[in-house]
């Protein structure tokens, strides 16, 4: 026989004796709470204040069905005081018929010792007389709400715990008591009648359940707004690709769209993800200083560098006068990189050797279209230097350069472009005499065009 608690015993004549019978009555009725070592609190009540009690998340049996309780705090509120100088000893329970929370309301009446719970004669617990009820515990209410102090060991903060522990409760999903008592198995086969044809399923339509006819081989089940339908991957992946030419791929969480590159791009693998972009190169336009006219007026000085062992043609550029060379035309490549930069390189060294010297230099450009304007039109200015230093060791040459984007500079395919560079003074510490260019180079950017 299960040992179920009982309330103090010298007044187990009064309460204890009719609620141990009341437990007999409800664990034959197949209800009662599931207390076992893995849930020893569950759906246990504790006060919540003066005038509200929680309840445990736990599990319990109604007529033998295993029942879930997802717990409250509170779980009841607004419970009344008792009139001044009285008790009132209410019933929290779970009511059976409709599973909710609930509480019974004792009688109040003077108790015979103000100090005590349930040691008491007067007033009687509520009488609950159905076993609609499963009783979770007792509560003491004086004229200042739920007490807070303990009595013995079986009432702590002003509630007792009566929970009828219970050792099982079916799952009725498969197992069901029927009307005259027997466990019997749930019948499937009204289910099962559904199904025709073989690969067929059953799926819940909006109110019963119905077959879900197989579909073609290598389809795949996808959910829709409301009910799952078969669909092809190339429908699925049309959620995702949009776009001829798109890719799919996986980003940081969940597959995604990688939109289709322009023409000529090409995958690359970045840092984490993939990514269109064009294939890079450079064209580089070399003009030693014996390639420049020095016919126009103005032009710097021909210079031969007749060294020990080196014997270098260069140009000469003063400090007193803006003095110009001019490189031969170009055709401006059909694959420049519009998006790309320009890299202007000068390389030189000062005539005479001074420390801690500037120079300053100016591209000049004539950019023509196709029969579009006069070869003999004036030069504009792409790009100025900024200061450059130059080296403090006699002979000792400097490699400078500068940039500009193809945007700025206004190049695109198939113009005609000359180039012209000039000394110009620079912010500060310019350089006295000559500085000798030995080399002019232009890096074109360009792209791979497939």
């Amino acid at each position: 026989m299960v040992n179920y608690p009982l309330f103090p015993p010298q007044n187990e004549d009064v309460v204890g004796f009719a609620r141990t019978w009341w437990h007999l009555r409800q664990a034959g009725a197949g209800n009662g709470v599931l207390i076992d070592s893995n849930d020893p609190n569950g759906m246990k009540v504790t006060r919540a204040s003066a005038s509200s009690v929680n309840v445990a998340a736990g599990h319990y049996s109604n007529k033998g069905i295993w029942k879930a309780y997802a717990g409250a705090s509170p779980a009841i509120e607004s419970i009344p005081a008792a009139a001044e100088g009285k008790h009132r000893y209410d019933s929290i329970c779970v009511k059976l018929s409709d599973n909710t929370i609930v509480r019974v309301a004792g009688t109040e009446a003077v108790p015979d010792n103000a100090a005590n719970f349930l040691e008491n004669f007067t007033p009687l617990p509520a009488d609950l007389n159905s076993t609609d009820y499963i009783e979770l515990a007792i509560i003491c209410v004086d004229e200042d709400g739920i007490r807070s102090g303990d009595n013995g060991t079986y009432s702590v903060g002003g509630v007792c715990d009566t929970r009828p522990p219970f050792v099982f409760g079916l799952d009725d999903s498969t197992l069901k008591i029927s009307a005259d008592g027997k466990l019997e198995v749930q019948s499937l086969y009204p289910l099962l009648s559904l199904l025709t044809t073989r690969g067929d399923m059953i799926r819940r339509s909006s109110t019963t359940w119905e077959r879900f006819a197989k579909g073609d081989q290598y389809n795949i089940l996808a959910m829709g707004a409301d009910d799952p339908a078969w669909s092809s991957l190339a429908s699925l992946l049309n959620q995702i690709l949009t776009t001829r030419g798109d890719l799919l791929y996986r980003s940081s969480g969940d597959s995604a769209r990688l939109a289709k590159g322009s023409q000529y791009q090409a995958l690359m693998m970045g840092a984490d993800d993939p990514a269109w972009t064009f294939i890079t190169s450079t064209r580089i336009l070399t003009v030693p200083a014996t390639a420049f006219n020095l016919n126009a007026a103005n032009p710097p000085e021909a210079y031969l560098v007749d060294a020990t062992n080196q014997e270098v043609d260069t140009l000469g550029f003063d400090d007193t006068t803006e003095e110009t060379a001019q490189a031969p035309p170009i055709v401006i490549p059909s694959d420049i990189d519009t998006s790309g930069t320009v890299t202007f390189v000068l390389m030189g060294y000062a005539k005479t050797a001074a420390a801690s010297k500037n120079v300053k230099f100016r591209v000049k450009q004539l950019v023509l279209s196709s029969g579009g304007g006069s070869m003999d039109g004036a030069y504009s200015t792409a790009k100025d230097s900024g200061d450059l230093a130059v080296h403090g060791t006699q002979g000792y040459p400097t490699i400078w350069t500068f940039t500009e984007t193809v945007s700025n500079l206004g190049w695109s395919a198939g113009k005609r472009l000359r180039l012209a560079i000039s000394r110009i003074a620079p912010g500060s510490n310019n350089l006295s005499g000559d500085i000798l260019v030995e080399l002019f180079e232009v890096r074109i950017p360009t792209r791979v065009m497939g």
